[in-house]
């Protein structure tokens, strides 16, 4: 597997406590990156393959005003998955 060297912003102390934890487990803070981000990518196809079934469920199954209710909820999960109240 090839490497690509990149630069990122990250505030300080989230910097701080990676630093510690690639320490204290004995990995490089470019893998423990590496390893972080494989980890939500991962976790974000879930969700949208998630996603698409519902979608294609709700296609098949739902008349129009459960279809309106099920996209508003599906809006809703979406702001608070990335932390919008």
């Amino acid at each position: 597997m090839s490497h690509v060297k990149t630069a990122i912003s990250i505030d300080q102390e989230l910097f701080a406590d990676a630093e510690q934890i690639a320490h204290k487990i004995h990995i490089s803070r470019s893998r423990l990156f590496e390893l972080a981000v494989k980890d939500w990518l991962k976790q974000r196809k879930k969700e949208l393959l998630i996603e698409q079934i519902n979608a294609a469920v709700m296609a098949d199954t739902l008349d129009e005003e459960d279809k309106a209710e099920a996209e508003f909820m599906r809006k809703e999960r979406q702001k608070l998955a990335k932390g919008e109240w």
